[in-house]
């Protein structure tokens, strides 16, 4: 409107030809779609607003995760959510995405499929518990895992290398094990509502 506000003639009395007028309804139209979404209801605006945090935070932590979520980098498509799965194993810190995504994750169910995944998240969440009750210090031991599942190099904190200490802190073969677990985890979160999930980490970033 702008644009023609001095020229009016220059506007196709078919409205359909203008194509800049084409482009910003479908613009519109897309937003329209996403707000209404993610930003009326109130759950799940709370929930990205919650998300966008868990990304912010992390980028803060590890200048490489910045960079990756800056140029969209692809391994992020896998990271993000191995960290959700991560942040509902420490407490439930999650918000509940993960069950608004991956229902399957917590409900008991009679298909195999479904009971399946119910049970990798149960058996996931017993060695998580059980790793960290082990490590000396759980605030240290979230950091090694998220680090692990991030893919961070250890430089990037200036942490050193995990000791295999079983009394104190967890061997490296069972730190690969549980982000193996984690993986597993988030792949099929990410795939199970693939249309909803992509939409809201599209809106978060």
């Amino acid at each position: 409107m702008r644009k023609y506000e001095e020229n009016i003639e220059g506007v196709d009395p078919q409205l359909k030809n203008n194509a800049d007028l084409v482009t910003a309804l479908v613009d519109f139209e897309q937003s329209w779609e996403k707000g209404k979404t993610n930003f009326v209801n109130e759950h799940r605006c709370s929930q990205l607003l919650h998300f966008t945090q868990i990304i912010e935070g992390t980028s803060e932590k590890y200048k490489s995760f910045a960079e990756q979520v800056e140029d969209r980098d692809t391994v992020i498509f896998v990271t993000i959510p191995a960290l959700l799965i991560l942040k509902n194993l420490d407490d439930g810190d999650d918000k509940g995405i993960c069950q608004a995504f991956f229902p399957p994750m917590f409900e008991e169910a009679i298909a195999d499929d479904k009971e399946q995944a119910r049970k990798r998240y149960l058996e996931l969440k017993q060695d998580y518990c059980t790793l960290r009750q082990r490590a000396s210090n759980p605030f240290d031991f979230y950091n090694t895992v998220e680090k692990s599942v991030l893919e961070m190099e250890e430089s990037e904190t200036g942490d050193k290398k995990t000791e295999e200490v079983p009394s104190q802190q967890i061997a490296r073969a069972e730190l690969q094990r549980l982000v193996q677990q984690i993986r597993v985890l988030s792949m099929n979160l990410s795939r199970h509502k693939p249309a909803e999930w992509n939409e809201f980490l599209d809106v978060a970033l």
